[in-house]
C-alpha cells in the first residue's frame, strides 16, 4: 500500500501550476496577491521533482507555473509599452 506523503509536493505543484495562469493574468491588472501563486508554483514543482516518486505532476506544477508568471510578465510587459 502506498504512502499518502509520496506525491505530496507534486500534487501541491500542480494545484498551484493549475491557479497560476488565471492568477498571472489577473495580477499584471489588478491584484500583486496574484504574484505569490507562480513562485509557490515554481518552488513545489522544483521540490517535486527531487523528493517525490512520481515526477510527473511536479513537473507539470513546474511547467504552468513557468507558464502563468511568463504570461503575468508578457501583459505587464504590453500594458506598460502601449
Amino acid at each position: 500500500m502506498k504512502n499518502m506523503g509520496e506525491h505530496t509536493f507534486g500534487l501541491t505543484a500542480l494545484i498551484f501550476g493549475l491557479m497560476s495562469i488565471p492568477s498571472g493574468i489577473i495580477a499584471a491588472f489588478i491584484s500583486m496577491i496574484g504574484w505569490l501563486i507562480p513562485p509557490i508554483a515554481i518552488i513545489f514543482g522544483i521540490i517535486g521533482t527531487v523528493k517525490d516518486d512520481s515526477k510527473a505532476m511536479a513537473v507539470a506544477g513546474l511547467v504552468l507555473g513557468i507558464v502563468g508568471l511568463t504570461i503575468g510578465l508578457y501583459l505587464i510587459l504590453v500594458y506598460v509599452i502601449f
